[in-house]
Parts: C-alpha cells; structure tokens; sequence
C-alpha cells in the first residue's frame, strides 16, 4: 500500500475513534485460537458468531456501546453481517486473514492489549471485509441497489483524469454517511463528512491520474475510507 494509502486510513481511523471511544476494564475472554468462524457457534467455514463479552467505555453523548472491545472474532462475524457480504468464497478468505491475523489480536482480553500491532491487525481485517464490500457493490448498477457506494463509478472512462471529476465530493460524504451507518449504527457527523473529502484529497496527494490508473484510484479510496471506519475503536465497541 503507497504512504499515501496508509496516511489515509489512519486519518480516517483516528478521527472516527476521537468521536468518543475510552477503554476502561477489560475484553472478556474469548477464543482467538480456533478456527475459520471460531466463536461462541464455531460453525465452520461461514464464519457464524455470537461471541459477547464486556467491558467498561465511555460512550460519546447520545452514542449507546456495548459495555466493551467486542471479542474480536465476533467482531469479524459483525462485520461481516453489517457489510451485508454474500459471497462465500470472499468471506472464507476473510476469515484466513483473521486467522494470519489473531495472534496480534488481543489474547488474555486486557484493555492495554489494544495497542499498535492489534490496531494494525484490525486494519488488516477490516481492509479484507471492505474489498469484498467493494467488489460486491461494484458488480450492482448504481442506484439503490447498492448499500455504500452510491454514486461512485467504479470504471470511470479512460479520459477522466481530474480529482473532482473522478470521485465527487458528494459521493464521498454520501458513502461515508453509509459506512458509519453501517458499522457504527449512527449518522456521520458534519465533520466526519469534512474528513472523509480530506482523506480522499490525501490519497490522491502526488498521484498522478491517467487512464492506467483512474480506476484503481477510485477503488482504493473506496477500500481506504470503509477500511479507517470499520477498523476505528468506536468500531471495536460496538
């Protein structure tokens, strides 16, 4: 991934976190050892979870959290669920990245386990469940068939070479609204949509845009700002 990627996503992360997720006491324990869809169901390869767990955060005014950082394959199943993924195949691959993934994830369930490599591991997961989000919606005409992206063309025509031509600003804090919707139960707040267009204007920092790469660039901005809010902290508590 280009720096720029990596300044974007953690923009986005950052920002979402500060609107108001502070740990307080413990992850309850759970199992990060098992297998794909390990969990309370454990059900095989569909990844089906009901794993719970609590601890205590300080919820942002009017913003209802569970008591606690979800255990963290439940958190997986969660996303999965929210995103609204159907794809079988894209959603096993999910769970092998968790699985590359688990061991710099929380293991004893302590609040100060939640630190960089967990927060980057997080990353890691969330990027898998946004580019199967991504690839889902960008098979369906836009319109209202899609949950996310609406708005967004993902195959923009060879000659669209400006910024703003490529992915408008009013798709983006459209998109941004959804994804906040979708894994955060709540509207973006007006200065989340003001960083949501600054986190696009950051990934495309220095790029040069032609018709080799329009369409990958719009991609990744896509996967970028759904991976900063599926990965945020506020994401980890729900």
């Amino acid at each position: 991934m280009k720096l720029a990627m990596i300044r974007t996503l953690v923009l986005v992360s950052v920002m979402i976190s500060a609107v108001g997720c502070k740990i307080t006491s413990k992850i309850a324990p759970t199992d990060f050892v098992g297998g794909m869809g390990s969990g309370n169901s454990g059900s095989g390869t569909s990844g089906s979870t009901n794993g719970s767990g609590s601890v205590g955060v300080i919820a942002p005014e009017g913003l209802k959290l569970s008591a606690a950082p979800q255990p963290f394959s439940s958190y997986v199943a969660s996303l999965i669920r929210q995103a609204g993924l159907s794809n079988q195949t894209a959603i096993n691959n999910i769970y092998t990245i968790y699985n590359a993934q688990k061991n710099q994830l929380p293991q004893r369930g302590e609040s100060s386990e939640i630190n960089a490599a967990a927060m980057a591991a997080a990353f890691v997961v969330a990027g898998q469940v946004c580019g199967a989000l991504r690839d889902q919606e960008a098979a369906l005409a836009d319109g209202a068939a899609r949950k996310v992206f609406r708005g967004v063309n993902f195959a923009p025509a060879a000659t669209v070479t400006d910024r703003n031509a490529l992915v408008d600003n009013d798709a983006i804090r459209m998109s941004g609204d959804a994804l906040t919707r979708m894994f955060l139960g709540r509207a973006a707040t007006t200065a989340e949509q003001t960083m949501f267009i600054q986190a696009k204007d950051e990934a495309l920092l220095g790029e040069t845009i032609s018709s080799a790469n329009n369409r990958k660039l719009v991609n990744d901005i896509a996967v970028t700002i759904c991976t900063g809010v599926a990965s945020s902290l506020e994401a980890l508590t729900m």
